[in-house]
């Protein structure tokens, strides 16, 4: 290199007393010669490069308000101490990632901070520890996300619930600090008694996540991970689900048959339905007037389809487009 003269490449061919092989004088700073020495690189490239198929990560975004317990969760997942771990809530300020293999399978951990209602966001540190849990959640496959169980199930926790289903995410509902949990009253009540009780308030109450798995855990015992990790799996499967276009033609107008719905006298009808995406699975139905489907009777449909396929772990999205084909009837 710097040969950036006639006189220092003269110098060249003392090199060649090295037996290195071809010797070429360059010039970074000019760029002298340096197209001479990619073309022998080129020569000695292998001509066939075999491609390997890089198996892509589960992204798991790790969600919640603050102090239930996510950060404890990655470090028992892991089975390493990779996060600060404090009563104090707010203590995890970013997303972090963080590496796990599970059944074979490569995961990408996504810590995230607490999650607060925006009237309760105090200073630009907290604004940004949430707009960054929620961009988490917008690059992650599935959101598991964490809830106190020693505290049951508050308002905060369905709102970030909210935002996992409202992002088209496959997520599940990992209750945390289930080894403190106590009865109620004092009373003594079996394990499964109280899990039964937990999941009847929050199907009660969460409707609209009736299709998200609830696992108990405990980070402090490191119990209940391995269901946790399977039902992400699982969630993912069904994240990822594909109906063949005649199942769902059968399926949707055997429905429409058992129930047909009618408004102001006009009866909604579907010609074609086809499943257009995955990731969350995503359905059109081509019909003679959109509007007819009212929002209970898409739901009923919803329920159709779930009946077939349980597709625990993942939303289901439903859209209503017109054929235009002319209903004689219209």
């Amino acid at each position: 290199n710097k040969a950036d003269n006639f006189d220092r490449e003269d110098y060249a061919p003392e090199f060649y007393a090295l037996g290195l092989g071809q010797v070429y004088p360059i010039s970074a700073l000019h760029g002298t010669g340096v197209a001479d020495v990619l073309d022998e690189v080129v020569l000695h490239l292998p001509k066939d490069i075999p491609e390997e198929e890089a198996k892509e990560e589960i992204r798991l975004a790790i969600v919640g308000r603050p102090n239930v317990g996510k950060s404890s969760l990655v470090n028992a997942f892991t089975g390493e101490q990779r996060m600060i771990v404090s009563n104090i809530a707010g203590t995890t300020r970013d997303a972090i990632d963080t590496e796990l293999v599970h059944e074979g399978e490569a995961f990408r951990l996504i810590d995230t901070a607490g999650i607060r209602r925006r009237g309760k966001i105090q200073g630009s540190v907290e604004y940004y520890m949430v707009n960054r849990a929620e961009k988490a959640i917008a690059r992650c496959e599935c959101a598991m996300v964490v809830v106190n169980g020693e505290e049951g199930l508050t308002d905060g926790d369905k709102r970030v619930m909210k935002l996992a289903h409202d992002a088209g995410k496959a997520c599940v509902i990992a209750v945390n600090k289930w080894d403190v949990k106590e009865p109620p009253n004092g009373q003594p009540k079996k394990q499964s008694q109280l899990k039964k009780d937990f999941t009847k308030i929050f199907r009660d109450q969460v409707p609209e996540l009736s299709y998200a798995p609830i696992v108990f855990t405990s980070a402090k015992e490191n119990a209940g991970l391995e269901p946790a990790l399977d039902s992400v799996l699982s969630a993912l499967e069904s994240y990822n689900f594909r109906i063949s276009t005649g199942q769902l033609n059968r399926l949707v107008q055997d429905a429409i048959f058992d129930k047909p719905h009618v408004i102001h006298g006009r009866a909604f009808k579907v010609y074609y339905s086809t499943q257009v995406a995955t990731c969350p699975p995503t359905f059109v139905l081509f019909c003679n007037d959109p509007d007819l489907m009212h929002f209970s009777y898409q739901r009923y449909l919803l329920n159709k389809i779930r009946a077939l396929f349980p597709l625990q772990g993942t939303p289901i999205r439903l859209f209503a487009r017109s054929s235009h084909k002319k209903d004689q009837e219209d």
